[in-house]
């Protein structure tokens, strides 16, 4: 086992959203790195006359099982959804209604599928995956389109974790959503940022799947499996942090990943002018079949995906022990850990943040997603600015391009900008490590030169404490 993979706590929530796609014209591009220069060798991609490249590497020697294939036909995209069933329900006051419609319009043409090809059960409904998420040690794999995401330390998953197991997702959005990505990416020698503002109706899906194993995670048994050319993950922690990876990376090898996660977001203008977005969270719970899952036709554990939670605001200047007003969390759902002070999130998700949290960062360039914790012999942090509600469209920095709460369109054109130095796109702001940025020691002084808003903020959230979390198992007798 390539133990040293395991990477330290990475900030990565949210880098993929998931769904599937009936593209007419759908492209059959070779699992080429290109441009991203790992010597796969192959039919050119990710150059301005050529197609996005599938995937990090080619799929591995002797492979003949799926090949993940890219959706990328954006110009089959429209400007607005067939659909929005969403829309019957308050997410308010029908949080669970709303989740699950939600959720069954994702499945719609997509279950039983292996969610990258041909949409044959809705014709009409198209679903795509953003492009340059295939770069680097973190980037989309060839056989099932994952891209790795942060890695889960020691109990975050369980009293049964022993190990640091990396998680990794796959996501798509609808006709809106692939329509602002054709946007974006119409001149694909010079990504648009300033393009990506997405219609009503956007939403997207995102699968996320832990390569840790059953015996460690007993509550995964019976989850779906899929297929994934990954590196593994099975660090034992050093001081409660993940090992660091070597360098260069080791190879990857297929393996088997089990569905922990999944997320849904849906741009909602009743959620203005709080932030235009509602996020929403499933999580694998064996045994549980749902009804709305179960009317829907899903079987196995397709349909044993029960809501954590939705949220549509971040509750700016809640103080520990209060409730949080714009989080609706399922109070039949247990986890190890929710996110800070009881906003959303996932059970792979870093606890000092929540889901609109991390995605109202989303701008270009990307710097400070998460909000940073007390350090020893200083004062602690005011984290206050990451839990104020940013309106869609707006940056969370000031001077920067927001990717209205798309993680997958700023990373995309951050990796597109380290590997194309020379390109229009990083030429205008300047080479990636010149670029104008908010690093955490700025945004920890007291000037904070990169809200959206002008201080002072809402009153200020209490200091994040991470001794409210689990992160060892309780004493045993």
């Amino acid at each position: 086992m390539y133990s040293s993979l395991a990477r330290t706590l990475r900030p990565l929530l949210i880098v993929g959203l998931a769904t599937l796609s009936s593209c007419a014209h759908h492209t059959e591009s070779a699992n080429t790195t290109g441009a991203a220069g790992n010597g796969v060798s192959g039919p050119a991609c990710n150059t301005g006359t050529t197609p996005f490249c599938d995937a990090h590497e080619a799929v591995p020697s002797g492979w003949t099982g799926h090949r993940f294939r890219l959706l990328q036909d954006y110009a089959d995209a429209a400007a607005a959804p067939d659909a929005e069933p969403w829309k019957k329900y308050d997410f308010a006051t029908q949080p669970r209604e709303y989740i699950f419609a939600l959720l069954t319009y994702a499945y719609g043409g997509n279950y039983g599928t292996d969610w990258d090809s041909p949409n044959t059960a809705s014709k009409r409904r198209h679903w795509f995956h953003a492009p340059a998420l295939d770069y680097g040690d973190n980037g989309r794999e060839a056989i099932s389109g994952l891209t790795r995401e942060r890695t889960s330390t020691q109990y975050e998953l369980g009293y049964a974790q022993i190990h640091c197991w990396d998680n990794w997702a796959v996501g798509l959005y609808n006709d809106p959503g692939g329509y602002t990505l054709g946007k974006v990416w119409n001149n694909r020698d010079n990504p648009d940022a300033s393009a990506a503002k997405f219609p009503e109706g956007t939403m997207a899906v995102k699968l996320l799947f832990t390569s840790a194993p059953v015996t460690e995670v007993p509550w995964l048994d019976g989850s779906p499996e899929w297929d994934a050319d990954i590196y593994e993950g099975d660090t034992v922690p050093s001081d409660s942090r993940c090992a660091s990876a070597p360098a260069p990376s080791p190879a990857r090898s297929p393996q088997k990943v089990r569905l922990l996660q999944v997320d849904v977001a849906v741009k909602d203008s009743r959620a203005n002018p709080l932030t235009g977005w509602v996020f929403g969270t499933f999580v694998f719970q064996a045994n549980q079949p749902q009804p709305e899952l179960v009317a829907f036709g899903a079987r196995g554990g397709w349909r044993e995906l029960a809501p954590v939670g939705l949220m549509w605001g971040n509750d700016p200047g809640l103080s520990d022990g209060e409730v949080p007003q714009q989080t609706w969390l399922n109070p039949q759902v247990r986890m190890m850990h929710v996110g800070y002070q009881g906003r959303l999130d996932g059970p792979i998700d870093n606890k000092i943040s929540s889901c609109l949290s991390c995605h109202g960062t989303a701008e270009v360039p990307i710097d400070a997603m998460i909000p940073p914790s007390a350090t020893p012999g200083r004062p602690p942090p005011d984290v206050s600015p990451w839990f104020q509600n940013v309106p869609s469209g707006v940056p969370f920095e000031k001077g920067h391009i927001s990717t209205d709460y798309s993680l997958q369109i700023a990373f995309g054109i951050k990796n597109f900008e380290k590997y194309h130095p020379s390109s229009p796109s990083s030429a205008s702001r300047g080479s990636v490590g010149t670029a104008p940025r908010a690093h955490l020691g700025t945004l920890e002084t007291t000037s904070r030169p990169f809200s959206p808003r002008d201080p002072p903020y809402v009153k200020p959230s209490d200091p994040i404490n991470l001794s409210s979390f689990h992160t060892k198992p309780p004493s045993r007798p």
